[in-house]
């Protein structure tokens, strides 16, 4: 599956992979499958742990592994959440990332 999944997104990998079933196979054909900086939600429930058999490389592809299991009752609809308006922290593409000083949080 890897080799085809690379070879129809000219060798890019998945930007990310869901697992639902929560079956040690699925999770492994996905992490085969992910590119760099790709992302795997888990999903499904299992009680067997999963194992990352090549950890240096999904290290160096800054890959990751996020785990998901219901949802909060007081989840704010993305219609209702508060937008950031302009010099109030909005990121931006600056070198510091943040668009002005005022939020910027401390350097350490």
């Amino acid at each position: 599956m890897a080799v085809k999944v690379r070879r129809e997104t000219g060798d890019l990998g998945l930007a990310a992979a869901f697992d639902f079933a929560g079956i040690p196979a699925v999770q492994d054909q996905a992490l085969g499958c992910m590119g760099a900086a790709g992302r795997l939600a888990l999903v499904g429930i299992t009680g067997k742990p999963l194992t990352i058999s090549d950890g240096r490389t999904s290290g160096y592809q800054q890959q990751q592994v996020r785990g998901h299991y219901g949802s909060a009752r007081d989840v704010l609809p993305l219609s209702e959440a508060p937008r950031p308006s302009s010099g109030c922290g909005a990121r931006k593409e600056t070198r510091s990332g943040w668009c002005c000083d005022r939020n910027r949080p401390p350097s350490s």
